[in-house]
């Protein structure tokens, strides 16, 4: 029997803004990528540690599959 285990994690990121409203700071922000691709590898990125990261696993999920 394989199993498929799939999980989501919070990773911490930030930026530093001139804008108090997170909503408004966020929008101008992500416009100073060329694309989607930046942005998301931009976002995706962080210097937490793995078990900061495991830590901040929100949801998993274990799925059975035939073989």
């Amino acid at each position: 029997m394989k199993y498929t285990h799939h999980f989501d994690v919070r990773i911490a990121n930030h930026f530093q803004s001139d804008i108090e409203d997170f909503d408004a700071a966020f929008n101008v922000w992500a416009v100073q990528f060329p694309d989607s691709h930046e942005l998301r590898k931009r976002l995706l990125s962080s210097d937490e540690g793995i078990k900061s990261i495991l830590q901040g696993i929100v949801f998993s999920e274990t799925i059975e599959e035939e073989e």
